[in-house]
């Protein structure tokens, strides 16, 4: 006899035994799922490492061929940087001995302009020297009197005052500027104006310093105190060992010691002076111009101080003809910022016939206030 207890527990059983299967089933099929899952995935991420290897390897090329490419231009810059430093090299050789040649011909160039300066300065001062000296030698010939008149006469003290100018002035000028230029060189490249400003000097000094002599104008000389004058006696024959009488001789040579040691020189009249006294005010006036172009008179050799004495000297003669004259001739120096004035002022070589005044050069000749020669000034505008 059957027994269903049995059959029914065995069919419980494979109904179990069905559903574990399923669930089996459907877990291998989630398993199946999920390795193909997987699988795609992997075969995917194969994909991308081989796409990625593939964009390293080009990757790795390009940076072989830019590696190259570097190295070949590093290698043609250094190339070309050779050849250009060798170009320069050479350029800059050949420019530094252009520029010493050029140097030494600007040098040698300096040095002919200097021997030309120099030339041309003694041949000025030897052409001055000769023409004065045959102004000089002329002299007489030209500067006589009237039959009528004991007095000089203008047409021939201005042909005077004219040699004076361009001759005996202008070669003192020269002169002293050599013995300048000697001490300070860059005075060459200022001559013309330096020229200028020494002939307005000479003008200052020589001329309207002897004008005014003439004219007495200068310190008027001092009667000594009596009282002073015993005192001075005394020590005089005290430090001689003299007896007490002064002669009148030796109280004079007193009156004009005290009045030199005070400046004040007792000048003769004009037509009164002797040959000492146009020597002795010569040298007082070339130190003058000496003093005013500040230089140091010791060092002044022997040459220059006669030259200037000399001409100096030549001028107070004039001044004096000057003075003698009827009636007497004046000089007048124009003042600085003065209008110009074609009636009185000539404007010196280079300068413009118009404006303001610099500085006059020589000073205009006049006669009872008419110009007969004009004042040569410099100007601006």
């Amino acid at each position: 006899m059957i027994n269903w207890n049995y059959i029914d527990a065995a069919q419980k059983l494979i109904e179990r035994l069905f559903d574990e299967i399923k669930l089996l089933r459907k877990q291998i099929e989630q398993q199946d799922t999920i390795e193909k899952s997987i699988k795609n995935e992997k075969d995917e991420w194969k994909k991308i490492s081989q796409s990625l290897k593939i964009k390293l390897d080009n990757i790795t090329r390009e940076k072989v061929r830019l590696s190259n490419r570097l190295n070949q231009y590093d290698t043609n810059r250094r190339i070309e940087l050779q050849k250009l430093q060798k170009q320069y090299n050479g350029s800059l050789n050949i420019y530094r001995n252009q520029n010493n040649q050029l140097s030494q011909q600007v040098a040698e160039l300096k040095r002919q302009k200097e021997t030309l300066n120099q030339n041309l300065a003694e041949a000025e001062a030897s052409q001055s020297r000769l023409l004065a000296k045959v102004a000089h030698q002329n002299q007489d010939a030209r500067i006589h009197y009237d039959a009528t008149s004991n007095r000089p006469q203008h047409h021939l003290l201005i042909d005077k005052y004219n040699t004076l100018k361009e001759q005996y002035f202008h070669s003192l000028a020269v002169s002293l500027f050599n013995f300048m230029e000697k001490s300070n060189p860059e005075l060459n490249k200022q001559r013309k104006a330096k020229l200028n400003e020494i002939k307005a000097a000479i003008s200052v000094t020589v001329l309207m310093g002897g004008h005014e002599i003439m004219k007495r104008k200068t310190d008027e000389v001092e009667e000594l105190p009596p009282k002073l004058l015993e005192e001075m006696e005394g020590l005089l024959c005290e430090t001689l060992q003299l007896n007490k009488v002064i002669s009148s001789e030796t109280k004079e040579i007193l009156k004009k010691a005290v009045n030199s040691a005070q400046d004040k020189i007792a000048y003769p009249e004009p037509g009164k002076w002797e040959e000492e006294d146009f020597k002795n005010t010569s040298v007082r006036l070339s130190n003058s111009l000496f003093k005013l172009l500040e230089l140091n008179i010791s060092l002044i050799n022997t040459e220059l101080r006669d030259e200037t004495t000399k001409v100096t000297e030549e001028a107070l003669h004039f001044l004096e003809r000057a003075a003698l004259a009827e009636p007497p001739a004046n000089f007048n120096l124009y003042e600085e910022d003065e209008s110009f004035e074609s009636d009185y002022h000539e404007a010196a070589k280079g300068f413009d016939d118009e404006g303001k005044i610099i500085k006059t050069i020589y000073p205009a000749y006049l006669v009872n206030g008419e110009v007969k020669v004009k004042a040569i000034v410099l100007t601006k505008s």
